[in-house]
C-alpha cells in the first residue's frame, strides 16, 4: 500500500494541505481580509439560512463572520461553491461532534504525544507538534478523533478578536520510518477533514530533520508550485546551528526536542488534565 513514507505521495499531501489551508496575513502574523471578501459575508449568510436554518441555528457559535470569511476564501470567492462546503461542514459536525469524541479514545490515542499544541509562534499563532515516531496505536477512526481534538485545542488557543486565527505546525521526523508512517487511508481521511472541515487555517508547515528522500522530492516538484503557496512549507536540515536559526525566523520559543529554547518534552497527565479544565470552563 502507498503510505506517507513514499516521498511523492508525502510531497502531494504536503502541497494540497498548505494550498488548502494558508491565508494572505499582514507581516505580523494578523489575517488579511478584502473588501470584496467582506461583502459577500451577507450573501453566503441569507443562502445559508435558506437551505439549512436549523444547522445554522445550532452552530451560531461556530459559524462567526470570520469562519464564514476563511470558507470564501477557500472557494475564492465563489458563493455557490461556499455554501455547500459550510454546509457540509456543518452536516460532518453534527455527526463527528468534535468537541464531544470519546474520552478514553483520546485518552489511548494521546498517551505518547504524537499530536498536540503547545505554545505559540512569534506571531502569537497556537503551535501544533506532530511526532509520527510516537505512534502507538495504528487505529485508523483513534488517530482522526486525535487529530480532530488537536485541531479544535488549537482553534481554542486562537485570538480571532486580534486577527489570530491560524496555527503553525510543526512535524518532528526524527527516528521517522515506515512502522510508524500512516497508511493511505488516514493520510486520505486527513487531508480530506484539513482541506474541507478547517480551510485557511495554516501559517506554516515545519518540517523537521525529514527523511532525504522527502526533501529531494520537494525540491523537484516546488518550481512547479505558486511561490505564496511554497513559502508556507520550510524544511529544517543541515547543522544544528542552521536548524535553530531557520526555526528561529518562525517561532519564539518553542521545544528543545526540534533544537529550540524551551527545555520541556510532553507529559501526558499534565496535558490532559489541562484539556480537561479547559473543556470545563
Amino acid at each position: 500500500a502507498l503510505t506517507l513514507h513514499h516521498p511523492a505521495a508525502f510531497c502531494l499531501f504536503v502541497v494540497l494541505v498548505v494550498a488548502a489551508m494558508g491565508q494572505e496575513t499582514y507581516d505580523d502574523g494578523r489575517v488579511a481580509w478584502t473588501e470584496d471578501e467582506k461583502q459577500l459575508l451577507p450573501v453566503v449568510r441569507e443562502k445559508l439560512d435558506e437551505i439549512a436554518p436549523e444547522l445554522v441555528r445550532n452552530h451560531q457559535d461556530w459559524l462567526t463572520d470570520r469562519c464564514v470569511l476563511r470558507y470564501i476564501r477557500a472557494r475564492q470567492g465563489k458563493v455557490e461553491k461556499v455554501v455547500p462546503m459550510i454546509h457540509e461542514t456543518l452536516q460532518w459536525r453534527t455527526s463527528y461532534q468534535p468537541h464531544a469524541l470519546p474520552l478514553d479514545v483520546l485518552k489511548r490515542e494521546s498517551e505518547t504525544g504524537k499530536n498536540y499544541v503547545n505554545g505559540r509562534d512569534r506571531f502569537g499563532r497556537p503551535i501544533i507538534y506532530m511526532k509520527p515516531r510516537f505512534e502507538n496505536t495504528h487505529d485508523h477512526d483513534g488517530n482522526l478523533a486525535l487529530l480532530v481534538h488537536t485541531l479544535e485545542r488549537a482553534c481554542h488557543h486562537m485570538q480571532e478578536e486580534e486577527g489570530i486565527e491560524q496555527w503553525t505546525l510543526v512535524v518532528d521526523y526524527k527516528d521517522y520510518s515506515i512502522r510508524n508512517a500512516p497508511p493511505m487511508k488516514t493520510t486520505k481521511a486527513t487531508l480530506s477533514i484539513l482541506q474541507n472541515h478547517y480551510p485557511e487555517r495554516l501559517a506554516r508547515a515545519i518540517m523537521v530533520d525529514p527523511p532525504f528522500l522527502f526533501w529531494a522530492s520537494w525540491k523537484v516538484i516546488s518550481p512547479f508550485i505558486d511561490p505564496k503557496t511554497k513559502e508556507k512549507v520550510v524544511f529544517v536540515r543541515g547543522k544544528e546551528d542552521k536548524k535553530r536559526e531557520i526555526m528561529a525566523d518562525h517561532l519564539g520559543e518553542w521545544e528543545s526536542s526540534v533544537y529550540g529554547n524551551i527545555d520541556r518534552t510532553y507529559d501526558h497527565a499534565e496535558y490532559w488534565d489541562s484539556w480537561q479544565r479547559g473543556s470545563a470552563n
